[in-house]
């Protein structure tokens, strides 16, 4: 299906394995390793081939008895007290606790590399490795958190002895405690887009958790009410996410969209890849080892997707072909899977399930952000939230100018005119 009117409008982990000469797997007498990986060094040392991390992690989650690299001096009360892990304080996260987060994360990423590369690994062990690295995940997930909250306890301490609107001249005092909640701030947010990432990573498995348990045909009408209105709320949360595109931003608007000079250029044709840009910017989000987790900014743009589109779906004088452009997807983009999706009421699904989707409408209407309708001969536009009744969904409408763009639209108005609808899957394991 085409757009009809646009043209006139440290080192890797190995796989080897620990064998028995008839083949039986050795014990691995290592606590917390994966079976049958060699597993480096993160954090430098004498090339063991021990992970120090799996040894003794920040807050022990690799350990079989509570055992924590942060000895921060407390009162011990009671026989116990021993066994209790002291809580990490900014002194800790500056002195060494950030640098083994930083070790956890480039074992999360080595050990999602060696998944992705497959081969020899046997069926057994990817199960294994991959069941350590969402162990991994919400693990780190939880550090992070911890260390969000640290930041934070201190950067609320600074605040209150500020007043609530700072004078416009400060005093020495005043200055130096801005100057220290600004630097605090700054130390905090190292690690928010991994963060952010992790628990994107968190709150999508949650939904599947969610659409897992709604399968019970003995759930109460008030259980089944509770599971939905959670899944509604990571839903929506995930949804106002979406990246807004256009494809007039002067980064890419006047660039052409195709093989030569004889295609016209991103503003009047690039819609198809804007739309995909806007999906594919929303699957990475949701990997924690993806490019957003690295702190990458738009890593997924409208002139790199129209890059790949030239090839895969580009039709000279009549737009984009988005079965091409989607079905085309994994070719040159692992790990991401363009999908068609049959019809509104699967679209709906997608919507209540987090996932934006993306339409193709002819001589299609919507609804403008002052309220104003306005239509396309052609244009691919992106769902990205649904109303409870599923009569209105909200678009991200890349446009071709910021007065035409529709915000809008009603489940009538897509019947009347969609003519095609797709999302983008994300093999994330």
């Amino acid at each position: 299906m085409s757009d009809f009117s646009t043209e006139s409008e440290h080192k890797p982990l190995t796989h080897e394995m620990f064998m028995k000469p008839d083949g039986e797997q050795k014990p691995d007498a290592r606590a917390g390793t994966l079976p049958g990986l060699q597993l480096p060094s993160l954090l430098g040392g004498t090339g063991t081939s021990v992970n120090p991390l799996l040894a003794q992690s920040l807050f022990g989650h690799y350990t079989d008895t509570p055992q924590s690299v942060l000895q921060t001096p407390g009162p011990t009360v009671g026989p116990l007290a021993s066994l209790v892990e002291p809580k990490p304080t900014l002194a800790d996260y500056r002195d060494h606790g950030d640098k083994d987060l930083d070790g956890q994360i480039g074992y999360n990423r080595e050990l999602r590399g060696l998944i992705d590369k497959g081969g020899p690994i046997k069926p057994e062990i990817t199960k294994a490795e991959t069941d350590k690295l969402h162990e991994g995940r919400e693990d780190l997930l939880e550090d992070l958190k911890e260390r969000s909250g640290v930041y934070d306890s201190e950067i609320a301490a600074i605040s209150g002895k500020l007043p609530e609107k700072l004078p416009k001249n400060l005093t020495p005092e005043q200055q130096a405690l801005v100057k220290q909640r600004t630097e605090l701030e700054t130390e905090k947010n190292k690690y928010s887009d991994q963060q952010t990432a992790l628990q994107r990573w968190h709150d999508r498995n949650e939904i599947n958790s969610i659409n897992d348990q709604l399968k019970d045909t003995t759930l109460t009408p008030q259980a089944r009410q509770k599971l939905l209105d959670s899944k509604k709320t990571l839903a929506t949360g995930l949804l106002s996410t979406t990246k807004q595109y256009e494809q007039f931003d002067p980064r890419w608007g006047s660039t052409v969209y195709g093989k030569d000079k004889s295609y016209t250029n991103m503003t009047e044709a690039g819609c198809g890849p804007t739309g995909l840009a806007m999906m594919m910017d929303f699957a990475d989000q949701e990997d924690p080892e993806g490019k957003h987790s690295r702190g990458e900014k738009d890593p997924y743009t409208p002139r790199k997707m129209a890059d790949y589109a030239t090839n895969h779906g580009r039709v000279k004088g009549s737009g984009t072909d988005g079965d091409k452009m989607m079905g085309d997807l994994s070719k040159s983009f692992p790990n991401f899977q363009g999908q068609s999706v049959n019809n509104l009421a699967s679209s709906v699904e997608s919507l209540r399930n987090g996932v934006p989707v993306m339409f193709l409408g002819h001589d299609v209407h919507g609804t403008r952000a002052d309220g104003t309708d306005t239509k396309y001969g052609g244009h691919y536009m992106l769902l990205n939230g649904v109303s409870d009744d599923g009569k209105k969904f909200s678009v991200n409408d890349g446009g071709r100018n910021k007065n035409k763009n529709i915000r809008s639209i009603s489940d009538k108005q897509l019947r009347d005119g969609s003519a095609g609808y797709w999302n983008v899957k994300h093999n994330t394991h």
